[in-house]
């Protein structure tokens, strides 16, 4: 998957780190495009944009624990 990172769109492949050079202008318009979404997590830091991309949400790990917990035979 290739990383996506403009005004109209931000997606980098999950549990992926992205460092780029950028203003704090920068960041606020990353992270207002992003909208209510929390992924991917984008922080400035000392003149760089850090955008952040989870490798599993709680969530999906929760369906897969209930969809996997027929599996387990109890003795």
């Amino acid at each position: 998957m290739y990383a996506v990172v403009s005004a109209e769109r931000t997606q980098i492949p999950i549990g992926s780190v992205m460092r780029i050079p950028g203003s704090w202008e920068d960041y606020c318009e990353l992270r207002d495009s992003r909208g209510n979404g929390s992924i991917p997590r984008i922080k400035y830091q000392n003149g760089e944009v850090l955008l952040m991309s989870p490798l599993q949400s709680a969530r999906s790990m929760a369906v897969e624990k209930k969809s996997a917990e027929h599996l387990f035979v109890q003795y």
